[in-house]
């Protein structure tokens, strides 16, 4: 009683400068747990160890009296702490940050709840009969220190690819770590352990679980540390990165601006060639329509032609026969001329004969003969 009061009170403090803030928020953002079977909520019923609390008497003070894999008959001090910071943060009416009663979220890979919202309220790695000093672990075949630290950097991956980056670093940074173990390295190893209670005194087997947790809490702040140092950088790049991104998007947007005035005057221009190609098209018709007319014309033009051409060789054929007409008649009159012509000429010759004989010429006489006739 006297160390949940203590507990209530130490949460309470801790409650008591957000309670009064301007924007309320949890007292922590998760809690993560580490250690022996102290602290363990059934991390063990997951894996093949010596021993597990999954049967009676294990159990009996819960509802049902169920065995849930506590090392105890009823809560534990990491119940008793997310317990506690739930009825405070409820007090204070807090930001709801989902840490039931019993904090029983479990990031081991054959755990339940190690996957969704759950692994934003954090998470609990102890496993019952672990210590500082892995060897210890392997006496009881259990999850050492080395492997729980090793699933808390796997929690660390699944946080960031659920809540972000930032986020996830966030939760780690401002979580609530309990660490409990110890026991079992000197009750379970060191004590039945000839070559450590022999070499090494307790008070020197102490000082080397010591270190151990020092090296151990020392690494995985360093851890964090560099993680938030990249995180930060990370984040001042998005943030670079976003001012570039403005700019460019300022200029993306200048240049939309001056496409869209491009393409309005592409498309005035477009719808102008529009109107003039359906213009030329009734243009077209008109002129497919006169070419018609035109090549009618000119087919009765051209059999107009060809009867002229064929009248023309017809009256050639009769004026060539008219001529050859005309020219026979002609050399036939010239025939008949000719012989025409020569008669005189006998009754001349006969004329200049009779007058060279001293007679008188024929046609005197016939002439004188017509006379007495008379």
């Amino acid at each position: 009683m006297e160390l949940r009061g203590f507990l209530l009170l130490a949460a309470f403090l801790m409650a008591w400068p957000a309670a009064h803030s301007e924007e309320a928020r949890p007292l922590v953002p998760a809690v993560m747990v580490f250690g022996d079977s102290l602290v363990d909520v059934g991390n063990n019923d997951y894996i093949l160890p010596v021993g597990k609390a999954n049967a009676p008497p294990y159990g009996r003070d819960f509802k049902d009296r169920v065995a849930t894999g506590r090392f105890c008959n009823g809560k534990l001090i990491s119940d008793v702490i997310g317990w506690s910071l739930a009825r405070i943060s409820k007090f204070f009416k807090l930001k709801s940050w989902g840490l039931l009663a019993l904090f029983p979220s479990i990031s081991l890979p054959g755990g339940p709840e190690a996957s969704g919202l759950n692994l934003l309220t954090g998470a609990n790695f102890a496993s019952g009969g672990s210590g500082y000093y892995d060897p210890t672990a392997r006496i009881a075949n259990v999850i050492s220190l080395s492997e729980q630290l090793k699933y808390f950097r796997e929690y660390h991956s699944k946080l960031a690819a659920l809540a972000g980056d930032s986020q996830a670093q966030s939760i780690i940074s401002g979580s609530l770590y309990i660490i409990v173990a110890g026991s079992n390295d000197l009750g379970v190893n060191y004590n039945i352990n000839p070559l450590l209670y022999k070499t090494q005194t307790v008070d020197q087997f102490s000082d080397r679980l010591i270190g151990i947790f020092q090296n151990a809490v020392m690494r995985e702040r360093d851890s964090a540390k560099l993680k938030e140092e990249q995180s930060a950088a990370r984040f001042d790049d998005i943030l670079r990165k976003e001012n570039v991104s403005c700019v460019n998007l300022k200029s993306i947007e200048t240049e939309k601006i001056l496409w869209q005035e491009e393409l309005a005057a592409e498309r005035s221009n477009l719808c102008r060639l529009l109107e003039n190609l359906e213009q030329a098209e009734r243009y077209k018709y008109v002129l497919e329509k006169k070419f018609k007319e035109g090549k009618k014309m000119m087919d009765e033009a051209m059999k107009k032609v060809e009867l002229a051409r064929n009248e023309v060789e017809r009256i050639k054929m009769s004026a060539r026969r008219e001529s050859n007409n005309v020219l026979v008649n002609a050399e036939n009159e010239k025939k008949r001329l000719q012989s025409s012509a020569k008669e005189p000429q006998q009754r001349i010759k006969g004329l200049e004969f009779d007058l060279d004989r001293g007679r008188p010429p024929e046609t005197c006489r016939a002439y004188g003969s017509s006379r007495a006739t008379a």
